[in-house]
């Protein structure tokens, strides 16, 4: 059973299913108070407090503020949006999800305050329909109907361009480029050393990238790493009011990238996938000075044992 049909066969489940196009209905999230922010994959999951910015559709540049939720979306995937009540079997506040065409959820809105749950009606009222002009609202700089496509799989786009190019597919024809990318660009690294270079980031108090996503949506924080810490087969990272927590049994590969940061400049990017070749999550350092926090952080990744790349079958 997907988890939208295990959702809505709990009982005394309460929730409507909405009409109106799904970047208006993240676009009225702003009007909302303090929320509780998840995204999540098969082995990730960034959960943030707080209020959400504007949404950014793929394709349109990265704008990632400090102080409010940064929502990337891929609107062609989600295929459902469920706006849930308060249900008295599990307490839950009430929330919106977004879920894609197979019943996975991509992301969930829970609200923090029960004096939100009016204004969180009455949107529901209005999302209950659709626009009857048909009018698609202008969302993160993109005009009416327009619709971008996953980015270009190369080391050529910008840190936007990288994250946007696991829509679609949670990252398998991104995997599937990066050993096409030559070793200068992509080469894979071990995965138990990254966790050794984010505690080393945390203890000066980095400000990274941090991202995690899935077909439809990913979810952005920028800010100091605070605190790493690994329980078990879990590594969780604290950053301000947001967490990142990992399954790292799941994890199969983690690769470095560089990529096009702005007039000659390289960014550094560290990967991980799981063995669907799915991408788990992915972090990097924008506007660090050099030298300084840039050149500590190109220090660190440069400094991660390569993994021996996978052979090619030969020719017969």
């Amino acid at each position: 059973m997907s988890e939208l049909g295990a959702l809505t066969a709990e009982p005394g489940f309460m929730g409507t299913r909405l009409g109106a196009p799904v970047e208006r209905i993240v676009d009225d999230l702003q009007r909302l108070g303090e929320t509780v922010a998840v995204t999540m994959n098969t082995a990730a999951v960034i959960t943030r407090i707080g209020c959400y910015g504007a949404p950014q559709c793929s394709g349109t540049p990265l704008a990632c503020g400090a102080s409010s939720i940064c929502l990337r979306l891929h609107e062609a995937a989600v295929d459902t949006a469920l706006a849930v009540e308060r249900m008295p079997m599990n307490r839950l506040p009430c929330s919106l999800q977004l879920f894609d065409a197979a019943g996975a959820v991509l992301h969930k809105s829970f609200l923090t305050d029960c004096t939100d749950d009016l204004a969180f009606g009455q949107l529901c009222l209005d999302w209950e329909a659709r626009d009857l002009a048909g009018r698609r609202p202008q969302v993160g700089g993109l005009g009416e109907g327009a619709l971008p496509a996953p980015a270009a799989f190369s080391p050529d786009g910008d840190c936007a361009a990288q994250l946007d190019s696991i829509f679609g597919d949670s990252g398998i024809r991104r995997r599937a480029a990066l050993p096409g990318w030559g070793e200068e660009w992509a080469w894979r690294v071990l995965p138990d050393v990254v966790f050794d270079l984010l505690v080393l980031a945390s203890e000066v108090r980095m400000p990274l990238v941090q991202a995690v996503g899935n077909a439809g949506t990913m979810q952005v924080h920028r800010g100091p790493v605070e605190q790493v810490r690994r329980s078990g087969p879990l590594l969780v990272l604290a950053s301000e009011t947001s967490t990142l927590s990992i399954e790292l049994n799941e994890v199969e590969e983690a690769w470095v990238t560089r990529f096009d940061a702005g007039p000659d400049a390289d960014g550094l990017m560290v990967e991980l996938y799981d063995w669907r070749f799915h991408c788990v999550a992915q972090f990097t350092a924008l506007g660090l000075p050099n030298p300084g926090l840039g050149s500590y952080w190109e220090q660190l990744v440069f400094s991660l044992p390569r993994a021996p790349m996978p052979e090619r079958p030969a020719r017969r």
